[in-house]
């Protein structure tokens, strides 16, 4: 598989997030709506339950109330910011640094010395929305 298509996801993904974020600015939904469809199927949030709120928040400037909701918030505005960046200077530039990037990052979470932490934090993130109740 080439290697620019290989990470052609990444850019949908991150459309899809801006247009999520857009629609969810606009059309704000309930405190007790989800739209996440682990927490409908089993009653428990997911890890990233409340990220969307999150993001909300930060851009609204209240940083606080962003880090408890859900901290992964900060994790999708840096994706969303930098990976778009990322892709316009490559298409600027006639490069493939972004997928060079990716590629190399993707070595280095496969090491168990940041795999397993990583997938730590995560669950404490996990266990923390559950007791939260979110």
């Amino acid at each position: 598989m080439e290697r620019t298509k290989k990470y052609s996801w990444v850019y949908v993904l991150v459309g899809l997030g801006y247009l999520w974020v857009i629609w969810n600015m606009m059309f704000p939904l309930e405190a007790t709506s989800t739209v996440c469809l682990f927490k409908r199927a089993t009653g428990f949030a997911c890890p990233s339950c409340g990220s969307t709120r999150a993001l909300l928040s930060i851009l609204n400037g209240d940083f606080t109330e962003a880090f408890f909701l859900n901290p992964l918030g900060y994790v999708g505005l840096f994706i969303m910011i930098i990976v778009p960046a990322m892709f316009a200077l490559d298409r600027f530039r006639k490069s493939e640094l972004t997928v060079s990037i990716f590629s190399k990052a993707e070595v280095i979470v496969r090491q168990p010395c940041l795999a397993i932490p990583f997938v730590a934090l995560i669950t404490l993130n996990w266990a923390w929305n559950i007791y939260k109740g979110l």
